[in-house]
């Protein structure tokens, strides 16, 4: 049983990944995005591992899987993320590549 008004209105909402209904694979890329950020990394996993199951091309979701699986001590699982989406941009141009190659040299290669 909840002690303050505080905690019994957190108990009666749910966090907000479990409200929002996210019928597309960008929704769910974007939801994980925002899960990583807010440091709710493993929540963030499963938002993530849904678009690249139907897009194996989705860069920006292998590069926030992998800085969710780099902030929960996965490195090797980090850096294949990484390294992929890397790979998915030999020309350089892609924000969240770049973003990636950053997490590599500065995170994963140390």
């Amino acid at each position: 049983m909840p002690s303050s008004p505080v905690e019994a209105e957190s108990a009666a909402f749910p966090t907000v990944h479990q409200r929002v209904i996210c019928p597309g694979p960008e929704a769910q890329a974007a939801l994980g995005a925002v899960l990583v950020r807010r440091g709710q990394d493993e929540d963030a996993l499963v938002h993530l591992d849904r678009p690249l199951q139907l897009n194996p091309e989705e860069l920006s979701a292998y590069v926030n899987r992998g800085e969710a699986y780099l902030k929960l001590g996965r490195r090797r699982e980090a850096e294949a993320d990484v390294k992929k989406a890397i790979a998915l941009d030999p020309a350089r141009k892609n924000t969240s590549a770049n973003r990636a190659r950053a997490l590599l040299s500065n995170e994963l290669l140390h």
